[in-house]
């Protein structure tokens, strides 16, 4: 029976973030579904109307358009993997495997920096914060092709806590095996506090991957084809 996984990218990011990762895993004789979440492939405006609720809610219902007669996993990235998590400590989901590339359960400074300033009303003021350096991609070629968007909301870093925060306390009621993949030069996550956070899972079997050339967005980096590989390793092996 065809394994199906649904692909979910991250905060600010693109469905393409997924393409390659989820082709290889269509060439493996998978159904997969790569859509992009609520507020992304359309505007930085348009994802400052987005309530966290409406990723899961969105989520949810591309899942259930999968078989229920056959293994599902879900393969998320960053903000992704709080949708993941949620979905898959709901156990009416049937949720076979979860991967879990740059959890970003636990920010860098900057990043909380931006938490804490929207919490505070500053997007009242400054809408948007510019990623002047770009995506967090070590590879400067797939950088300069990435095509997430260029600016954050400061309004829905607030809808971005709040998920997070959700997905925190879920991650106890995981218990489907587990996949986690760092970027060795993450300068989004902390991959050392994630990694602790990352221990509530209630899961019997827990992979970490660590990929010692990429960013955050290691679904694109340098590290991608060694990624793609051990991920497709991971799902066969799942029952």
């Amino acid at each position: 029976m065809k394994k199906q996984v649904l692909l979910l990218h991250g905060f600010t990011g693109s469905a393409s973030d997924m393409t390659q990762l989820s082709e290889e895993l269509a060439r493996r004789n998978m159904v997969v579904s790569v859509p992009p979440l609520p507020g992304h492939d359309t505007s930085v405006e348009h994802l400052e109307t987005i309530k966290w609720e409406e990723w899961i809610q969105f989520s949810q219902k591309t899942l259930d358009e999968f078989d229920r007669n056959a293994p599902r996993v879900i393969v998320a990235l960053s903000m992704g993997t709080f949708i993941a998590t949620v979905l898959a400590a709901n156990k009416s989901n049937q949720i076979s495997g979860l991967v879990l590339l740059a959890p970003a359960f636990a920010l860098q400074r900057p990043g909380r920096l931006g938490v804490i300033l929207s919490k505070l009303g500053l997007y009242k003021i400054l809408r948007f914060l510019h990623k002047t350096n770009g995506s967090d991609i070590q590879d400067p070629e797939a950088r300069s092709e990435n095509n997430a968007y260029k600016q954050i909301p400061l309004r829905s870093l607030v809808q971005f806590e709040e998920l997070r925060k959700v997905a925190l306390q879920k991650l106890k009621d995981v218990t489907c095996p587990v996949f986690l993949g760092f970027g060795a030069h993450d300068q989004t996550v902390d991959n050392v506090q994630a990694a602790k956070e990352l221990e509530s899972l209630s899961s019997k079997r827990v992979e970490r991957h660590d990929y010692p050339r990429s960013g955050h967005v290691i679904t694109v980096d340098f590290d991608r084809e060694m990624l793609s590989a051990d991920v497709v390793r991971f799902i066969e092996s799942l029952e």
